[in-house]
């Protein structure tokens, strides 16, 4: 069973809500073979929904191109929650899936991520978040859906506000990468950065709820730990570590409380399981 253009639909959906020029060409053989369907669609601002990922996306410029079932864009442009997106799209049409490719890139002051996403990131870090990633999207026949894609960043720009070896100025390079892949019924996250962070999850969709089945974070250079439970579990190892800015630290968090930053925006909910273990060698 090959995608119909009615499956592309279920991909993105326009609102509407301001006006877009484009053009149309339509090649009909008079013999009654296949109909070609080019043109362009440009966009002026308007505002699109990304439907499997719920994603609203304001603002949108730049060129659409079609041809038949394949899209391609030219200088598009987005803001999602007020941050700026550079977009570039690319589609295939296969006899069994309709894939979808996104280049995306964004340059987000850690200010404007406090209001788009409600958390308290600056009482960890500062500056700016400029980063570049990829998305593969394939939808299929039944509606169903798979993708994959990471994030990458050098991290220049952005200072964390940690106690040694996590703490890092706006000039220092940490090489990072973020993974995602899954589907409809769940997600899964690994984290690298600097070779002193990784991090790796599950998020499952399956029961009605989004839900975080499992979660590690390991903290140092040689840090061997795998696991995979239901729950929350921390693992570090360093060589040496001064662990009194650590303490003063912890007693910071537990002791005062960190406001919310305000958002007009509302955040997925997310079940989190309970911490399991910490383990840790110094």
């Amino acid at each position: 069973m090959a995608v119909k253009r009615s499956d592309i639909l279920l991909f993105v959906s326009y609102r509407p809500d301001s006006k877009v020029k484009g053009e149309v060409y339509l090649n009909i053989p008079l013999s009654g073979g296949k109909v070609d369907v080019n043109g362009h669609v440009d966009f002026l601002g308007n505002n699109l929904d990304v439907l499997p990922t719920a994603m609203n996306l304001q603002q949108v410029s730049g060129r659409l191109v079609f041809q038949n079932e394949k899209l391609r864009s030219n200088g598009l442009k987005a803001r999602w929650r007020n941050l700026p997106l550079t977009v570039k799209l690319a589609t295939s049409a296969e006899p069994q899936s309709y894939q979808i490719n996104l280049d995306l890139a964004g340059r987000w002051p850690v200010a404007d991520m406090e209001r788009a996403l409600a958390l308290p990131f600056g009482e960890y870090a500062e500056g700016s978040l400029d980063w570049q990633g990829d998305l593969a999207i394939q939808l299929n026949p039944d509606g169903l859906f798979d993708y994959q894609g990471d994030i990458r960043s050098e991290l220049l720009g952005l200072g964390l506000k940690m106690p040694a070896p996590m703490d890092k100025s706006a000039q220092q390079s940490w090489p990072s990468l973020l993974s995602v892949s899954g589907d409809q019924l769940s997600a899964s996250i690994n984290l690298e950065s600097n070779k002193i962070i990784s991090l790796n999850g599950l998020v499952d969709f399956s029961q009605g709820q989004k839900r975080l089945k499992y979660a590690l974070l390991n903290l140092g250079e040689n840090n061997p730990l795998r696991w995979q439970g239901q729950g929350l579990a921390m693992s570090f190892d360093f060589a040496e570590l001064d662990i009194m800015p650590w303490l003063k630290w912890a007693k910071a968090q537990t002791s005062e409380t960190i406001e919310t930053p305000e958002s007009e925006y509302s955040n997925v909910s997310l079940v989190v399981p309970e911490l399991l273990f910490v383990r840790g060698t110094v």
